[in-house]
């Protein structure tokens, strides 16, 4: 795949080294995943992307070291566990006056036309085309998720490094995703420079404005996203342990069933509340670590009873008062927006061998006032 993807663009130079986790999960996928022919179809091309569009930004970057050096100021991130409010939070933060919120077309090819010497940007027809075939493959993905042409997270960014969080989520990678694990703070930050470096180049088209970026698979790694960027603010949802768990177990069975052979919920369940385990304690330790100053926590119950209040709160914090028009927009999306627009997502526990007890119990020491 890497040899195909250098010979497709003419490029060599992948840019920050993450070899090694791009040959694990290769090496994993093969090995673990149990992948149908339509999955390994799928997350081949998957991978030749990403193996593409880091070659792209990196030569777009030699070819425009004031890109390479141009500051990526104070972004702000929404980093909270899946299903806790974190997509609703986005939306709302994009529509304030000075934000710029990451676009479907810049998730396509972070390369903009304007680098390329394109007349025109097709990126967003080739978004909607991915997102169609995406619905198509897997019927009912809408109500978990509605992947629509405006902000979106910068997880793509992130997972062209190949050391991201969310690929256990798509594919059964345990081998993986144990090294991921064994991996410090410091060992995560090539990561989030190739990160970086794709926000640099999308900048090029002149937009201002800070950053609003969202992905959960950013918070395991709080540590060398607050280390490459050093004046971000970050913003993190709570919500019931317990209803996190059941509704991710959900997604990923999903996933796992739109690629490989049918899951063991169980073992789905089992995961996932490992997983989730293992990220609030690596957060705790990274509060204890960084201080609280850089998080902002938000409530989920406080959030649906008034979001724009969460928003004038999460700006206030950042020193960026709401002017009434950002609050005229926010309302506007709220009701062109309600919650299940595209139908319920229903899930429990009990399907994936869990039940409210049991991971009320183990995440005790983990509950904050915030989770409702």
């Amino acid at each position: 795949m890497l040899w195909d993807a250098r010979r497709r663009t003419g490029l060599a130079d992948l840019g920050p080294d993450t070899d090694q986790a791009y040959r694990l999960l290769v090496d994993a996928v093969d090995r673990e995943a149990r992948l149908t022919t339509l999955g390994r179809l799928v997350v081949g091309r998957l991978v030749r992307s990403h193996l593409a569009r880091r070659l792209q930004v990196v030569e777009a970057l030699r070819q425009r070291p004031d890109l390479a050096v141009a500051p990526v100021r104070r972004p702000l991130f929404v980093v909270g566990l899946p299903r806790t409010g974190t997509t609703l939070l986005h939306n709302l933060l994009a529509q304030a006056d000075g934000s710029r919120p990451l676009l479907a077309r810049d998730v396509v090819q972070p390369v903009p036309p304007v680098l390329r010497g394109a007349a025109y940007d097709t990126r967003g027809l080739r978004y909607w085309a991915s997102v169609r075939g995406m619905y198509y493959l897997g019927p009912g993905r809408r109500r978990l998720h509605d992947y629509n042409a405006g902000p979106v997270e910068c997880l793509r960014l992130l997972a062209r490094s190949f050391v991201c969080f969310a690929f256990p989520n798509m594919v059964h990678v345990p081998s993986y995703e144990r090294w991921l694990w064994e991996q410090d703070g410091r060992a995560l930050v090539s990561a989030y420079e190739l990160h970086r470096m794709q926000l640099q180049t999308l900048q090029a088209d002149g937009r201002r404005g800070h950053w609003v970026l969202k992905a959960p698979a950013h918070l395991p790694a709080l540590e060398a996203l607050l280390t490459v960027y050093p004046d971000a603010s970050v913003v993190l949802p709570h919500r019931s342990p317990a209803t996190v768990v059941a509704s991710l177990s959900s997604l990923v069975a999903r996933n796992h069933a739109l690629l490989a052979e049918e899951p063991d919920l169980s073992a789905v369940g089992r995961e996932v509340l490992a997983r989730t385990l293992r990220t609030l304690e690596r957060v705790e330790r990274t509060r204890a670590a960084l201080g609280d100053d850089r998080i902002i926590d938000v409530g989920y119950r406080e959030l649906l009873t008034d979001p724009v209040g969460a928003v004038r709160m999460i700006h206030e914090r950042i020193g960026h008062p709401l002017p009434p028009a950002s609050i005229e927009r926010m309302r506007r999306w709220l009701a062109d927006n309600p919650q299940g627009k595209h139908g319920a997502h229903r899930y429990g526990l009990e399907q994936y061998g869990l039940d409210a007890a049991t991971v009320d119990r183990l995440t005790a020491r983990y509950r904050t006032p915030f989770d409702g």
